[in-house]
């Protein structure tokens, strides 16, 4: 187990600095977004749910509390962009 943990270090370390010296900040954002995303889907079938569409609004849900895609704003400026949206 722990070769299997030091190889996969071994790869995705090199990866990930490669990721952030040479890839442009949105491509290093979307990809980081993706994986962690990944991650959420593991955690909830870690968490004992088995549909996919209850793993994906996890995914969802953590994806928007998390502050992804925020575009550089506060919780508080999201809901008042979306009461201007909304009229």
């Amino acid at each position: 187990m722990l070769k299997q943990r030091l190889l996969t270090a071994a790869i995705l370390i090199p990866l990930v600095v490669w990721g952030v010296l040479a890839l442009p900040n949105t491509v290093f954002a979307v990809l980081l977004a993706v994986i962690v995303i990944a991650g959420f889907w593991e955690w909830a079938g870690l968490m004992g749910i088995a549909e996919p569409l209850d793993r994906l609004c996890v995914c969802v849900a953590m994806r928007d509390h998390g502050g992804f895609f925020n575009r550089g704003r506060s919780p508080g400026e999201h809901v008042q962009a979306a009461r201007r949206r909304k009229g």
